[in-house]
């Protein structure tokens, strides 16, 4: 019981950022003096401070604020795209404590590649700062995941098949880093998409989500009920290949017609008759002579969101979701992409459905993904805030006083 309050209270300061004792006392239902007793191991283990006590509006003495430490407990994310890489330190409450990109070509996206430049970031990152409270690696990639191991079996865009991606990495970081016992964990782009919004971004708040995120491929992630939809395997969401367009062009996963192949970044450069780049600064491009009014940028993105509209029906018709959540580059040019897509949505899904489903872009831009790696990497310590041990540098008695 203890360890189930423990994680309650740190759970709700990680995704607040802070909260008062009083305002804790309220959301878990538990008494005052076992909220202070609780806080007081959460500030010794170095998972939370005390700040001043603030006036809550509220009968009795002002409440002593709780704040997530974000050195107490930290992780590494990395989040694999096609084009690049990103890698962040990450903390409680989603503290961002280094940000790096790598941009990736076709010759250095292979799986050796990829992890040699996942160890340099980590290396380099421990070497700026050694003392780091490391609990765990969380890895993003556009791809099929097999959570319980990290076992990527096909990244398409990335040109993987039946990669240990989990097993790998920790080799490697035991092996050059000394990181024998850090966890490794790996899932897909846009399942950790959905997790980072739903915890932090534009679906916080809500029950019932789906998150589609598009940049060279098309992903999506799913909350029912408050709970991630992961299917028998863990591989639900492969909404980019859904097939819309039975008569459509063949895509990377042997299919014809699907999803990705209107609405991704590659659709985009097809409607601008450019050339089948599809990388990021491409997109920025268009979106500049979409800004200046340029009538083929405009054109281009109103032919996606089209498409875009057309899955966004089915998806709302048959999931019935509170709130749509777009990221990537749908997030970015979210406003040249409603328009058309909400004209789809309006004429293909059913009235009642698409009454209650707002349609909004994340807010959490492109670090989603990244993000949601993070959060999934620090699990198992918001699970159970016992495995952080216990610091003597804290005076217990006079935090919960």
């Amino acid at each position: 019981m203890r360890q189930q309050n423990l994680s309650t209270v740190l759970g709700q300061v990680h995704r607040a950022g802070q909260l008062s004792r009083a305002a804790l006392t309220t959301s878990t239902g538990l008494n005052r003096s076992t909220i202070r007793t609780l806080v007081a191991e959460l500030e010794q283990r170095h998972l939370v401070v005390e700040g001043d006590a603030v006036v809550t509006g509220s009968p009795g003495r002002p409440s002593p604020v709780v704040a997530a430490r974000g050195d107490g407990a930290v992780v590494l994310a990395a989040d694999v795209k096609v084009s690049r890489i990103v890698f962040a330190v990450v903390g409680l409450g989603g503290t961002v404590h280094r940000r790096v990109e790598v941009p990736l070509t076709a010759d250095s996206r292979g799986v050796a590649a990829t992890l040699d430049h996942i160890v340099e970031l980590i290396g380099a990152a421990l070497a700026d700062a050694p003392d780091l409270h490391l609990v765990g690696l969380g890895v993003s990639v556009a791809g099929i995941v097999r959570v319980a191991d990290g076992f990527v079996h096909l990244a398409p865009n990335l040109g993987w098949t039946d990669v240990p991606l989990g097993d790998l990495l920790a080799s490697r970081l035991a092996e050059e880093l000394g990181l024998a016992d850090l966890d490794v964990v790996v899932g897909n782009e846009a399942d950790l998409g959905a997790l980072a919004e739903h915890i932090r971004g534009a679906g916080s708040g809500t029950r019932d989500m789906v998150y589609v995120s598009g940049e060279i491929g098309v992903g999506g992630g799913v909350v029912v009920d408050g709970r991630p939809l992961v299917g028998r395997s863990g591989y639900a969401g492969e909404i980019g290949h859904m097939v819309v367009n039975p008569d459509g062009l063949p895509c990377h996963c042997g299919s014809l017609g699907c999803w990705e192949t209107e609405i991704g970044q590659r659709a985009l450069l097809r409607h601008m008759g450019w050339a089948d780049g599809g990388d990021h600064e491409a997109v920025e491009a268009i979106m500049r002579e979409a800004a200046a009014g340029s009538q083929r940028a405009l054109d281009a993105f109103a032919q996606v969101g089209t498409w875009l509209g057309i899955g966004l029906a089915s998806l709302i018709n048959i999931l019935n979701p509170q709130r749509v959540v777009l990221g990537g580059v749908f997030a970015r040019a979210f406003s040249y992409l409603i328009d058309a897509a909400r004209i789809e949505v309006d004429r293909r899904s059913l009235g009642p459905a698409r009454a209650v489903t707002a349609i909004t872009p994340a807010t959490l831009g492109e670090d989603s993904s990244l993000i949601g790696a993070a959060e999934l990497a620090l699990t198992p310590v918001l699970a159970d805030p016992t495995l952080v041990a216990l610091h003597d540098d804290v005076d217990v008695a006079a935090t919960a006083s």
